[in-house]
């Protein structure tokens, strides 16, 4: 099974944090990230948003309505 990855500027949508702190913080943390674009895995966002202090968004798609 593939590892799901999220790019660093999506993380930032969903949190309202910018992406050039998340890049500085994953830098302190040595997560292999260059820029904005730079993906990282769900553990390796999970330490990231930790140690933000930022709890992780959990989005749940309703599929009852069809409309997925």
């Amino acid at each position: 099974m593939a590892e799901i990855k999220k790019r660093i500027n999506q993380i930032a949508k969903e949190t309202g944090v910018s992406s050039n702190a998340l890049v500085e913080k994953a830098k302190e943390l040595q997560l292999t990230v260059k820029s904005h674009s730079s993906s990282i895995t769900e553990n390796e966002e999970k330490r990231l948003l930790e140690a933000l202090n930022i709890k992780p968004v959990v989005v749940e798609k309703n599929c009852a309505s069809g409309k997925c």
